[in-house]
This record gives C-alpha cells, structure tokens and sequence, in this order.
C-alpha cells in the first residue's frame, strides 16, 4: 500500500510529540518511584537525576550511529517505542521486587546505615531500573530525524524543529504531571496510562514503517540553505567544547536560582515543577527561534561568542537585583486576596518570575545546539551520529554541572558566588571562541580578555553583599500568615535588619539554613520557612513527653527530624537505653549547636544515634524495634514531606513499633483545613486502631496514635512526672501535674472517628497531601469543626482522659489554676478554655488571688469583655493599691470603655485616672516615663494640651536621667509636643520640636507635612501683609 509521504511524515511528527510528552511524564514518574525506594535525599536526587541522563546521553550515542546504518529507521523506532511502554507498564512491580531484593540485601548483609556499601547499592539499583528506558527515550530524537531526511542541509532544518518539539512536548508533560496526572489519578495510573499510549504509538509507528512511499525526503519547515564555515579540527573541536560546557553553565545556573527561589516561593511540588517547565520552555523557545534565524546566522562561531557574552551581560544586569526577591515576590503577593484563587494567581506570578530570570540563559541553550549542529553537518549518511554526539555532549556538561554544582560549588561557595563562577566560564569562554577561531588582532584581544576580566572583578566587588537577614526574614511565612509586605524595600530592609540577629547561615549541601535571634528567641530557618522556633518551645517539648509518659517506660525511641533539637533532649530526660535521631538535612545538624542553652546537649549524649538518611529508607532498613516514634516534620506543603504521612511509612513505623509503642505526629494548624486534617486522621486511622488529637496551642497540634487505648495508671504517671528531670523541663511550659497534661487532650479516639468519617486518605500511589497542603496553606485555614467538637468544652460525651481522670478523684483548684495558666502563659493559648476554668473557681479563695485576678483580666481583654476586665482590675487593685503596673492597667481598661461613651452630650471626666496615674508618678519617684507618657496622652485626648504639654517634656527629661520604656518613640514624643504648640497657637516654638522628630526620624511624614504647613502657612501671611 502506498501514501503520500507528507502525510506519513505528518503522522511521523505527531508521534514524536506524544512520545516526547510521554518521555516528560516518565521522567517524573521515575523520580517520584526512585525517591520512595531508595530514599529523597541530595546525593539519592543525584544518583536519580545522573541515572536517567547517563541514559539519555547513552541512547543518543548509540541510536545515533544505529539511525545512520538502519534500513528501516522507523521500525526502530516503533521497536524502541514498544519496548519502553511494555517496560514502563512494568515498572511498578519491578520495582517492587527491587526494593525487595535491596532491602534484603542490606539486612542480610548488615551493612550499616549511611554506609558507602548501602550507596552503592542504591547506585547499582537505579541502574538497573531506569537505565533501559532512559537509554531508549534518549535514542528517539536521531532515529526520527534520520527517518525524515535523506538530504544534509534538510536534515540540519528538521533537527532544529524536532529539538523545538521535544522540548515544548517535554514542557506540556511536565505540567500535566506536576500539576494533574499524578494529583489526581496517581503513580500507577499515571503510568500504565503513558504506558499503553507508548505502546499504541509502537503499534502505529510500525504500521507505518510498512507502508510504501515514493520519496522519503521532507523538510519540517524553512528551506535549505548552508552555513558555511571554515573546516578546521580546531574548529569542531571549540564547537563540541562549547556546547559541552554552556549546558555545564546553564545548570549552574540553574541550580544557584532555585536555591536562591526556595525561600521565596516555598518548598512545594508545584515550585519544583515550575522550575522545571520554564527551564524546557525557555530551551523550546530557543530552539524555534534558532529554526528562524539559521538562515541569516553566516558566521557561526561569531553567533557562539555573542551568545556567551549576551548570557554573561544578562546575569551582570539582573544580579544587582537578586537581592531584592523576597520583597518584590512578597509585595505582589499582597496585593492578592486570599482563597482559592490566590494559590493559583500566586502560582501564576511564581513562574513570571522564573521566566524573567531564567530565559537570557535557557533561549541560549536552546539556540546553541540547532546552530551547532549545522555549522558541522558535513554528509546525510552520518547525520544521525552527529546530532546524537553532540546532543550528548550538551547533556553531558548539563549533568556534570548538575553533581559538580549541588555536590561541590554550592556548599563551599554559595549562591551568589556560584553565580559569579558562572558569568566568568560564560566569558572565559567567549574570549576563547574570539581568540582561536575568528580573525582578530591577538595581542589586542588578550589585552581585551585581561581589561574585561578587571574590570568584572571591580564590578564583583563593588556590588554589595546578599542581606543575610533579608533572606532569612521568612518572606514565605509572612506570604502565609497574610502578613502584607511594607510599602517599600527600604522599610522591608530596616525591618529584616532590625528584627534579626544572624548567628549561623550556610547554604550547604542539602539546604539554606540559618540561625536567627529576635527578642531574645531563636529560630532556625530551612530554605527561608521557620522549622522550629524558642517561642514555640511548648511544641517540641511536648511531641517529646507526650508519647513517652503515656508509654510509661519507653526504652527505644526513634526521632524524626532534628530541628532544634529540643524534642531530642527532652526525650533524653526519660530513663531511656537509646534514641534514634533521623535528620536528612546536614546543615540542620551544625545549626543546633546553637539551641544548646534549650536542647540540653542531646548530640553529645551516649545513648543518642545520629542517622543522615530518608526516614522512608532508614525504617525500611532497620532491624530494630521501638517502643516510641516522634515524628517532628510539620511542614505538610513542602516536597517529600507528605511521603512522612503515608498509609505505606506509617504501615512501615507500625511494624517497628512493639505491641504498646506509640507514635507521635506534629501538625501546623494554620497550614492545614478541615478536609486535609481529615483526610490525615483518616490515614492515620487506617493504620492504628486508637488515634486522638491533642492541642498545644490554637496553632498546633498532636496526632498520637497506637494499637490500643492506653491503660494508664494515673499515680504512676504522677510519679514519673515527678522524676526531677521530667519535671524540670515540663515546668518551662507551665506543666506541674497530670491534670495539666491531660487537659491537652481535645478528642478522643471514637469520637474522632464520627468526625472524621469515611472518605480519601493519603498513600504513596496517590499522595494527596503533597498536592493539597501547598493549596490548604495559601486559604483561610481554621479548623472550626476540630474545635466544634472539643470534649473539654462540649463534655456531654466526653472520652478523653480528663475526663476519666475526674470521675476517679475531684480535681483540686490548684490544679485548676495550672491549667488555665498553661493556656495564657503560651503563645497562642486556648484563652476561651483558659477563661471558663478560672471563672469557676471557688470565688471566696481565688477572687482574692490577685495572679488569678489578673489573668482573668488579661483574658477577658483579649475575648472582648472589656466590662468584665474592669471589674477584675477593680478587685486587684483593691487587694494591692499600691501597685503601680496594676493601676496604670486598671486606668486603661477603665479609659477605654468610657472614651467610647464619649460625645458632645456627655464630657468625659478624667479625675480619677488623673489621680490615679499621678499616684503612679509619686509611687515610681517619678522616675518612670511611661506613667507621665500615659497620663500626657490622656490631657492630650480630652485637648488640655497645656498640661498634655508639661508632661510630655517631663517624658523627655526623664528619659536624659533614668531607664527608657522601648515602647515610647523619641520622635513621637517630640511631634506630640509640636502638636501641644500648635493648638496652643505657638506655631514658631512647635517647629523646633516637629525639626527634632524628623531629625530623629526622616520617615516621620506627619512631622514633615506639618512643618510645611506651618511654613506654607507664614508664607501666605508675608504675601498678604
């Protein structure tokens, strides 16, 4: 049967491009399969990422020289075709039965954790399940091309348009894997789906390949014309070179961006997969705009000089601005509402910002390659070696600055001289491409490369250094939390400067980390998100001592994540033999040297055991049992976390756990909604038979789960809680005594099943948390129906241990006063709890206990019963009229309330609080500015600006001799006075303190308005009189 050969090699083209989306969709499947096996760390991303290339790079050399002496080159191709979709429609159980055989091996050999024999290994089984078909997706491209064209120069022109497609096709699959296919179908059915269109697209191809036509000779697009160019070995030689090492720069490059992007836009799929689409985008763009271009390009090696320049001046013009993303990002992010909308605008806005960075350097890529290959191009014959050879070559420098960069030059340079290496090679290379092959004046151009080399050196120099503080200022946390950026980047600068102290920053092999300090609490930050904070050490604290006190004697306990390592220590108060700590964060490790005055030492303690490895793997690897697991990864929206949360690793902490183990999971709440909470209980309680729910504060809570309810002894619990050890360190988060303890607990294991009911859970085929929380993060997250059900509030059906605990003895009122002062004295307390158990203390005692008056007042402020807050005020200050902090909060409560009434048929009378805060100034010596501050605004408010006056001067003078109250702003002091002048009608005596305020403060723009208006003001009465 004969065709016409446009439409065969029509039907050719749209074959390539499935392929090429399928080979796209194949490449993330492996990774995700691969990272699940042998774990998701920085040298398992490397064996990954080096295995699929090193196919690639194989299967262009190979398919190469085999498309030159095919007969039928597109039987090989429908061959080729069959095979990867038969392969990859295996894949999954090959796999597994990999992972079977790795995982024996190591057990069986006992190879140790971390070990250079376990690298190997993972190196060799990487090998050996994705070799083969990336060898066979790498060969495609030069058997197509060689099946399309008989002639050089067409076949030169078909290059440039199928390496366009490839990478445009690459870029479409990528999206609809990183965003679609795997979120809503999952691994397997990814697969197997791209699997049988390989397979039909085989079938088809070798249908074709059967077919007869009379001429086989086409041209994709542009008609043939040579580039000539001198035939020189040197020549070809600086060519290959070239390209081998602009795809060496580029993923330099590359790699120094999303390092630097992370803290930015965050850690989530969808950051990964954006990064990676705009990389194949850019590349597509150029390739296609090569396709146009090969016709006036005349002088290629030119063309080569010019594009290393135009990249170096590109990144030369951009890098100035670095500096200045997390701001820009932040700022545009407020301008968005939150919801639903925003994590698909925010998505949107992330890969705009990708693109500006990134494309002077990918459309080059994209370029280099179709140009190169037809400056070469000599004989049709062997066409398909020369585009697979230098192909390869590309990826081969692509690959070997991928390992040298994230190995190498990252840790011990960091990004921005990472960076500046990469501008260098761009230039070095230039210079070279100049010097050897095109005619210049020699001497004149080594006195050139020395002068440009100079002067980038100048230019290295003056440009000033990365700010630290503005990089770990935590941009994605603020984007988060709704916090909306400062008006402009100077303010956001003195803010990140003047919030934090840097104590440790390395951007290290796996991550940037930091130590910061700000109001004496430290922080550690990962990739620009706080993993663990001091202000927040209730967390830490109790993911420790939770497990292990309902444990009662653990003795083996396995730490998931270092953080800080204050859940270390304080496992390490327990009389426990040994503690596993996984951590796959090296960096993390020096970082928490740093937390030594909260952690208690752990790293140096005999019975801790450090392990750098994927917790996935190590569990997986591990012949050992544990009577706790403590899982401290929180961060649910970041890549690979969700893996921590599946039904397959909570199945694997099961089998390691003994029979009365339990395991401990913290969870952010402001990063979570009811379904994601949902959908985690419901895995967690397809695993464990007894989950329950306990709250730290109304920002995190514990998931603890076991094989059955404990059976507690509640004075053995007393007494272990009483072990000095235990109780010191529970005693810095105000818990002294069970009921504190238990009083955590906000839903017990039935009823947490009713709430949660039947419906999704999160497995490692359909990891729904990794592609949820991103979106969950950016909503307006509350857990309304968690906490419409909490059984310390709604008891009627309560089964949580308080409950139990209080049908077997009357809880005392002390102890009562603990656990409301738990909830107030902790960030982010549950205030409405703390408030119903202090109002329903014995009144007779404890209204006459002026710690419980006083938190009671504090809690009353915050829920808005301003009423009821005075009326506590009024009784403390009863008990203690002497005083001073509690008059002056007494006179604000009260102020507050009456202001409010305040109005032309009713004045307000001020001579109480007048008494009360000059009691405050006589009591104090009159040493204390605050007390004139206060009682100066409140003349000020009522416009007795004559003695608002007075004693906002003696706020001034007091300040020369005695301790100043940092809440009190010099130049604010020194506007209220100009203002005092001003409604006192002394215009000329207010100017000189509004010149102060603006003096001490040029960003005072009240004071500045208001001096020009008084000048403005004189000006119009000289022109009158």
């Amino acid at each position: 049967m004969k065709i016409k050969q446009d439409f065969l090699h029509a039907m050719v083209v749209i074959l390539f491009v499935i392929s090429s989306v399928l080979a796209s969709i194949y490449g993330i499947i492996f990774f995700k399969y691969l990272i699940l096996f042998i774990g998701d760390t920085i040298y398992t991303r490397s064996i990954v990422v080096s295995t699929l290339f090193a196919g690639f790079i194989l299967g262009l050399l190979w398919f190469g020289r085999k498309a030159d002496s095919s007969k039928n080159r597109l039987r090989l191709y429908a061959v080729m075709e069959l095979i990867t979709g038969v392969y990859c429609l295996l894949f999954p159980q090959l796999l597994s039965l990999m992972e079977s055989v790795f995982v024996g091996l190591v057990l069986s050999l006992q190879f140790s954790l971390g070990g250079s024999a376990v690298l190997i290994l993972k190196i060799m089984f990487s090998v050996l399940s994705l070799l083969l078909p990336a060898v066979l997706i790498g060969g495609k491209l030069p058997v197509i091309l060689r099946s399309l064209s008989v002639k050089t120069l067409d076949a030169s022109n078909n290059f440039s348009m199928l390496y366009f497609i490839q990478n445009f096709s690459s870029a479409m699959g990528a999206i609809m894997t990183g965003f679609f296919f795997v979120r809503l179908a999952g691994l397997s059915p990814t697969i197997h789906t791209a699997s049988i269109l390989n397979i039909l697209t085989g079938i088809i191809a070798y249908g074709l390949s059967t077919l007869k036509i009379h001429n086989s000779n086409i041209t994709i697009q542009g008609r043939s014309t040579e580039i000539k160019i001198p035939s020189s070995a040197k020549n070809e030689i600086l060519i290959i070179f070239t390209i081998g090492l602009s795809g060496f720069v580029a993923m330099i490059y590359m790699v120094a961006w999303l390092r630097m992007l992370l803290p930015v836009f965050g850690s989530s799929i969808y950051t990964f997969s954006l990064s990676l689409v705009t990389y194949l985008i850019g590349i597509a763009i150029g390739s296609y705009i090569a396709n146009l271009s090969l016709l006036k390009i005349k002088r290629p090696m030119l063309f080569f000089t010019l594009c290393q320049f135009g990249v170096a001046i590109f990144l030369l013009v951009t890098l100035p601005f670095y500096v200045r993303l997390p701001y820009d990002f932040w700022n545009v992010s407020s301008l968005l509402s939150y919801g639903t909308s925003f994590y698909k605008i925010n998505l949107l806005i992330q890969f705009v910002f990708y693109i500006l960075l990134t494309i002077g350097v990918t459309l080059v890529l994209g370029m280099l390659l179709p140009v190169a290959v037809k400056s070469l191009a000599r004989k049709v014959e062997v066409f398909g070696k020369l585009a697979g050879d230098l192909y390869a070559v590309l990826l081969t420098g692509t690959l070997l600055g991928f390992i040298f960069v994230n190995l190498i030059l990252l840790p011990q340079v960091g990004i921005k001289n990472t960076l500046v290496i990469g501008i260098l090679l761009n230039v070095i290379i230039g210079w070279l491409i100049l010097l050897l092959c095109l005619k210049v004046n020699k001497r004149k151009a080594i006195v050139a490369l020395g002068s440009s080399l100079v002067m980038l050196l100048i230019y290295f120099l003056l440009i000033p250094d990365w700010n630290i503080k503005a990089m770990l200022y935590g941009v994605i946390n603020k984007i988060h939390t709704r916090e909306r950026a400062p008006s402009n980047y100077s303010s956001f600068l003195q803010i990140a400067n003047y919030s934090n102290e840097v104590l440790f920053y390395d951007e290290g092999l796996s991550a940037n980390v930091g130590v910061i300090e700000s109001d004496g609490q430290k922080a550690i930050v990962v990739d620009g998100k706080v993993d663990a904070s001091t202000r927040d050490i209730a967390v830490p604290v109790l993911c420790a001592h939770l497990p292990c006190l309902l444990h009662g004697n653990p003795k083996q306990v396995l730490v998931i994540g270092l953080g800080n390592g204050v859940t270390l220590g304080s496992v390490l108060t327990h009389p426990v033999e040994k503690v596993d700590c996984i951590e796959k964060i090296t960096e993390a490790v020096k970082a928490c040297k740093f937390f030594h005055d909260v952690n208690n030492n752990p790293l140096d303690d005999a019975r801790t055991n450090l392990f750098l490895e994927d917790p996935n793997t190590y569990l997986k690897l591990v012949n050992k049992k544990y009577d706790v697991i403590i899982s401290g990864t929180a961060d649910l929206w970041v890549a690979g976390t969700g893996n921590l949360l599946t039904t397959e690793f909570l199945q694997e902490c099961k089998k390691k756990l003994n029979g009365n183990g339990y395991i401990l999971q913290w969870l952010r709440v402001n990063e979570v909604d009811n379904d994601l909470f949902k959908m985690i209980v419901r895995t967690f309680q397809s695993v464990f038979n007894y989950v329950t729910v306990w709250e730290v504060n109304r920002s995190n809570v514990l998931l603890v789960g076991s094989e059955s309810g404990p059976d507690i002894n509640f004075q053995a619990l007393d007494s272990l809680m009483r072990r000095k050890s235990i109780y010191d360190d529970l005693k810095r988060i105000n818990i002294i005594d069970v009921p504190t303890l238990l009083s955590l607990q906000i839903l017990s294991s039935d009823n947490l099943v009713k709430l949660v009911g039947l419906g999704e859970i999160n497995t490692e085929n359909l990891p729904r948390i990794e592609y949820e929380a991103p979106k969950a993060i950016c909503g307006n997250n509350y857990l309304n129906e968690v906490l419409e059900h909490d059984e310390r509030i709604y008891s009627k059906y309560s089964k949580i241990l308080l409950a139990k605990y209080m049908s077997e003895r009357k809880l005392k009122n002390e102890e009562l006063q603990n656990m409301a002062f738990y909830q107030t004295r902790i960030p982010s307390g549950n205030t409405i709890f703390a408030y119903a158990i202090l109002s329903n203390l014995n009144q007779d005692n404890y209204y006459r206990n002026v710690e419980v008056l006083s938190e009671l007042a504090k809690i009353a402020e915050r829920i808005n019963l301003q009423e009821e807050a005075l009326s506590y005020r009024e009784k403390i200050i009863k008990l203690q009229p002497n005083n001073v902090n509690e008059l002056e909060k007494y006179v604000w409560s009260k102020y507050r309330i009456i202001r409010n009434r305040h109005s032309i048929f009713k004045q307000i009378d001020i001579s109480e609080f007048e008494r009360m805060l000059l009691k405050c100034i006589s009591l104090s010596s009159d040493t204390v500015d605050r007390f004139n501050m206060e009682l100066a605004e409140i003349y000020y408010d009522v416009q007795e600006y004559e003695k608002a006056k007075t004693h906002y001067l003696k706020v001034l003078d007091l300040r020369q001799k005695y301790t100043n109250d940092p809440t009190i702003l010099d130049d604010l002091v020194f506007l209220k006075i100009g203002k005092c002048f001003i409604n006192l009608g002394q215009s000329e005596r207010a100017i000189i303190y509004l010149l102060q305020a603006v003096r001490i403060n040029p960003k005072n723009e009240t004071a500045r308005d208001l001096i020009y208006d008084i000048l403005m003001s004189k000006s119009k009465l000289k022109k009158q009189m």
